[in-house]
């Protein structure tokens, strides 16, 4: 493993700064690796994940290498996801504790985000090069949940105590961690709200195209997805109509400009790779 020593200094500077890493290895990928750090409240979580993305390029230039945190650099190797992991509180319990009943608040705030998933994907998932990774490598492509399965867009891991969680598996590092953690909190609490019911678990290995038949899919494009973000009430009632505005006219140019490459591959090398 010839980053072991990159990811090393890599956490202790993260130690220095309060990040408290939890776990680095190498991932499937040539070149990939990952490094979890310790949970904490919504906004501190998306400053944190700023200051860790800009430490590791730090880093990794000082060693004469480059880091990118772009989606799917290679299209035959695994693509980089950034999983969120939520849990939510009520007078000091963490309500995924235990099992999860379809009509309690923890299984309503499951289903928000399953109901909201297609509308949030565009926020999630912010550029043409984020939907090649989808469908393979552990990367969802289907609306569904279970608790031990890679291959569902929401996963409820092995954890006791503090650490029973959600994990939302379709955002990667190219997004705002601002705005999807907000739209994410929104659209769990949309559904405590309404009370939605949470469907049923599909305990299927969805990376078989049989075994998700009857299953909603992921928006299989950028545009797909902001076409479906931006005919969202939901989306319209929690972002300012100006930003909202300016987002989606910015991703219809990063679209354009993908679309009309000679090149693709070299407009996401210039676009994507060495700026994200």
């Amino acid at each position: 493993d010839k980053a072991e020593n990159i990811r090393r200094e890599i956490c202790f500077a993260m130690e220095d700064m309060g990040l408290r890493p939890q776990h680095s290895h190498h991932e499937s990928g040539f070149g990939q690796n990952e490094v979890d750090f310790m949970y904490s409240t919504a906004l501190k979580s998306a400053d944190n994940l700023n200051t860790f993305k800009s430490t590791v390029k730090a880093i990794a230039d000082r060693n004469g290498l480059f880091a990118s945190f772009m989606p799917k650099p290679m299209q035959d190797q695994a693509g980089s996801g950034m999983h969120v992991n939520v849990s939510i509180h009520r007078d000091g319990k963490n309500l995924f504790q235990g099992d999860i009943a379809p009509d309690s608040e923890a299984g309503h705030f499951i289903a928000g985000i399953l109901a909201h998933a297609r509308e949030l994907t565009c926020f999630c998932n912010p550029i043409p090069n984020s939907y090649t990774r989808f469908g393979s490598c552990e990367a969802p492509k289907y609306v569904s949940w279970s608790r031990q399965n890679r291959s569902q867009l929401v996963r409820l891991p092995s954890a006791t105590g503090e650490f029973c969680r959600l994990e939302l598996r379709s955002p990667d590092p190219s997004c705002n961690p601002y705005l999807v953690i907000g739209l994410i909190l929104a659209a769990g609490l949309d559904g405590i709200e309404k009370k939605m019911p949470l469907p049923a678990p599909v305990n299927r290995n969805l990376f078989h195209k049989s075994a998700a038949e009857g299953l909603e899919s992921l928006p299989e494009s950028l545009r797909e997805a902001i076409t479906i973000a931006a005919q969202s009430d939901f989306i319209a009632k929690e972002l300012p109509v100006p930003l909202m505005n300016k987002y989606f006219e910015y991703q219809t140019q990063l679209c354009h400009g993908y679309e009309s490459a000679p090149d693709p591959q070299a407009w996401e090398r210039e676009n994507c790779f060495l700026k994200i």
